[in-house]
């Protein structure tokens, strides 16, 4: 009896260790249970998957119950700021899991006509997606270790197959104000993936970025993204041009450019390599016009092309690619919404694409109401200005004949209204 009785002490006594001891003196009771379960199902994943190729021929009779699942959106949603916390039990599974990528790339063709007839309910899939977003909030420090991964080798031979998903992520474009309510979460994370991409072969990442482009079109910030893709094109031209063979002479360009590249090998005359340049250099300015979007009245309505007629050398030898901007109507434009246009494309391009311009020249000679002898010290300083644009050949910009008659044109409606930009007081600064 005495014995029962030590006994129980000792046992009460090592409990109360247990739970009254120091926090970090014990594992965490509360997730251990539920990290095995999910290690446990992730195991038994990764154990399947060899026998994937067996289970496809079932995939059409599963595929009706898969919406059955989402209902456990709702139990997973509060765990997920407990399970990150304690990722690092579940850290050992993701090489094993991995290993079997190439495997599920290998019967992406099976699989892609399965995947299909889930479009049709991608409102059921939306409705689901509700119940996640409010647990998002504590996934949100976490982003940059999930971008993390990428450093995973392979994984961009998934986004081959996106022009057959393209056509049924369209569907989802309506519902995106719901699906972006943390998309702001991404960006600053956007430099950190620009690296990743960047780690691919040149050509293909200007083929997978063609097929990224209709992907984030319809994103309420696909201007940030549309500057990623700015940055990339302008860093992968040099190599374009090195891997291609020289053939003819260079015709330089005399209109309006900022060079793009200024790194660039010499052996870029080939026409192939111009055509390369011109078809993603247009992309990209799409790309920049998305900058546009903030902006109010007139400049909003004005349409700006973007193309590249040609590259030449300079005197050092360092070939340059002329991207040319055109106005339409740009007569209409005032001095003060040039100038903030200015300032707008000048921050974007040195954030994400490494060009600087010079500044914009003040409004110093002008008062409240335009005269003939104000427009015409504007002119004189707008000359000046390009005038020292044309003295620095390394600035990216350079003199124009068409955009100084552009200018005079611009300061010539001297008596209308002119109009104030409050709206782009933010993107400004």
């Amino acid at each position: 009896m005495g014995f029962l009785r030590f006994a129980s002490f000792v046992v009460l006594a090592l409990a109360l260790g247990v739970f009254l001891g120091p926090k970090n003196a014990r594992p965490n009771m509360h997730i251990v249970p539920k990290l095995d379960n999910v290690r446990a199902k992730l195991e038994a994943t990764i154990n399947v998957l060899p026998h994937l190729p067996a289970l496809l021929p079932y995939a059409t009779t599963l595929l009706p119950y898969s919406l059955e699942l989402l209902n456990d959106i709702d139990r997973l949603g509060p765990m997920v700021e407990s399970i990150m916390a304690e990722k690092q039990y579940l850290m050992p599974l993701l090489p094993r899991l991995l290993v079997h990528r190439a495997l599920l790339l290998e019967y992406m063709d099976v699989l892609e006509p399965h995947v299909h007839k889930l479009a049709p309910h991608s409102e059921a899939l939306l409705d689901h997606m509700d119940q996640l977003v409010p647990h998002l909030d504590a996934m949100r420090p976490h982003v940059g270790n999930l971008i993390c991964f990428l450093e995973v080798r392979g994984w961009e031979d998934s986004l081959t197959y996106i022009d057959q998903i393209l056509p049924h992520i369209a569907i989802l474009a309506p519902h995106t104000k719901r699906l972006c309510l943390y998309y702001d979460t991404l960006l600053p994370h956007l430099p950190m993936l620009a690296k990743y991409i960047e780690y691919m072969d040149v050509k293909a990442t200007l083929d997978v970025l063609d097929r990224l482009i209709p992907l984030i079109s319809f994103l309420p910030l696909a201007d940030q993204s549309g500057m990623l893709y700015s940055r990339l094109v302008c860093k992968s031209i040099p190599t374009v041009a090195r891997i291609l063979p020289p053939q003819g002479p260079p015709v330089v360009s005399t209109d309006l450019a900022f060079d793009a590249a200024a790194t660039a090998s010499p052996s870029s005359h080939h026409p192939k390599s111009k055509v390369l340049v011109r078809r993603h250099f247009e992309r990209s300015a799409n790309a920049v016009c998305g900058v546009m979007s903030p902006l109010p009245g007139r400049i909003r309505a004005h349409t700006m092309s973007l193309h590249v007629p040609d590259a030449y050398t300079d005197a050092s030898g360092v070939v340059r690619y002329h991207v040319v901007l055109d106005f339409a109507h740009a007569q209409s434009m005032r001095y003060r919404e040039l100038r903030a246009w200015h300032k707008l494309i000048e921050s974007q391009i040195s954030n994400y694409c490494g060009m600087r311009l010079l500044p914009f020249p003040q409004k110093t000679f002008c008062g409240r109401k335009l005269s003939t002898r104000g427009i015409s010290r504007r002119r004189f300083a707008l000359e000046d200005y390009f005038d020292r644009l044309a003295e620095n050949s390394h600035i990216l910009i350079e003199e124009s004949p068409a955009f100084r008659a552009f200018v005079r044109t611009f300061f010539a409606n001297g008596d209308e209204t002119d109009s104030t930009l409050q709206d782009l007081v933010p993107a400004v600064r």
